[in-house]
């Protein structure tokens, strides 16, 4: 449940940017790729899509559902540690709020 919340949250109310860049060189660095020039080609994919694409690209060893767990593991471990809200998130939910 709360892997969930954070992902609808992502991006639209939590700033997750750089919590996702971390995870990516981390992941990166787990199946032994360098795809740094790769990231914008995989920007806004679904995790199971951006990483079927890497494997065709570069060929690594761990299966895409192994990966996909490594990395949802590895965000959620990030998430937990805190991530800042967006600008006037606060504002416009207690707009919405208010508005019923």
């Amino acid at each position: 449940m709360l892997s969930a919340l954070l992902f609808d949250m992502d991006g639209l109310l939590a700033d997750s940017e750089a919590i996702h860049r971390k995870a990516e060189d981390i992941l990166f660095k787990y199946l032994r790729v360098d795809a740094e020039n790769l990231n914008k080609k995989t920007f806004g994919m679904k995790a199971e899509d951006a990483l079927l694409f890497l494997r065709k690209e570069l060929g690594f060893t761990q299966s895409v559902p192994d990966a996909k767990r490594f990395w949802l593991k590895t965000v959620m471990k990030l998430f937990s540690t805190g991530v800042p809200p967006m600008p006037h998130a606060k504002k416009c939910l207690e707009l919405m709020t208010r508005e019923g």
